[in-house]
């Protein structure tokens, strides 16, 4: 026989033992990388394993994948060693799981486009939740994101939440120095659903818009240790008795006076004479 079919038998005979063959796979690691240095280290780590293939680092994700013949355990420990804290990649499309706004599955760190992979409880045969979500993996229709939120919200909850409206809430607070104006700054704009935030020192006013609550606003001020209230002033050709002394406020920024009720004023004779004209029709007149 040849040299290459006696070569087979002879290591048949002599080893019994066969090795697992490695399999070509991709590991991805979530670690926090604050630094370009940060991500040279992790990246350095894991390229001196053996059977790596390619690295890819997004610091932005924080977001480690290694491709190679390797083992997951193993290349997450060799990003432990490094010092950071590491785990493998936590998330998943959100597409893939039949309730991605689940509360265990939400994560408001989790990139765009992906919630936490944990297990959900499958959905009944034929309901509309199972229905929706076959249909919504197989691509039958093409939904946008907006409109199959709206159809799973719709098939899996009967609560119906309110829906938060864009306004503007202005608050007087007094404020000393800049960095009473940016303490004050600070404590707003760190509340979820504000847009914009506006600060006037010289007249001590805060103008915060964005899907907020009033009282929230206000409370959030408060919390900084000044004294607050909501913007207790307005224009003061919005009123009919700018000068009366509940509307006088010596304290108030110019063209403005306290926003307090006032008794309506009678019909005088410029008024009488304003209502005998119609700008609708102006060959009518009441006087004619």
């Amino acid at each position: 026989m040849g040299f290459l079919d006696y070569l087979p038998k002879l290591c048949s005979l002599t080893s019994t033992r066969r090795g697992k063959r490695k399999v070509m796979q991709t590991v991805e690691v979530k670690v926090k990388m604050d630094c370009v240095g940060c991500e040279k280290k992790v990246r350095n780590a894991v390229s001196s394993m053996r059977g790596v293939k390619s690295v890819e680092v997004n610091r932005k994700q924080s977001k480690v994948t290694v491709s190679g013949y390797v083992k997951p355990d193993k290349v997450l420990k060799r990003v432990r060693r490094t010092g950071k804290k590491a785990e493998l990649w936590p998330y998943v499309p959100y597409n893939l799981v039949y309730y991605p706004y689940a509360h265990q599955a939400y994560d408001r760190k989790a990139p765009a486009g992906y919630v936490r992979n944990v297990a959900h409880p499958l959905p009944a045969p034929n309901s509309p939740a199972d229905n929706l979500a076959t249909i919504f993996r197989k691509g039958k229709v093409k939904m946008g994101y907006l409109d199959y939120l709206s159809k799973l919200c719709s098939a899996t909850s009967t609560r119906k939440g309110k829906r938060k409206v864009m306004q503007t809430v202005e608050v007087k607070v007094k404020m000393d120095c800049e960095g009473c104006e940016r303490r004050v700054k600070n404590s707003v704009s760190s509340m979820s659903g504000v847009k914009s935030v506006e600060v006037n020192r010289k007249q001590s006013k805060v103008t915060v818009s964005g899907y907020v609550k009033p009282d929230k606003v206000l409370k959030s001020v408060k919390s900084t240790g000044k004294k607050a209230e909501f913007w207790p002033y307005v224009p003061y050709n919005l009123v009919y008795y700018p000068y009366a002394p509940q509307s006088y406020d010596k304290k108030a920024p110019a063209g403005h006076v306290r926003n307090v009720a006032q008794p309506l004023r009678s019909p005088t004779v410029n008024d009488k004479l304003a209502t005998m004209f119609s700008e609708d029709n102006t060959d009518a007149c009441s006087i004619m």
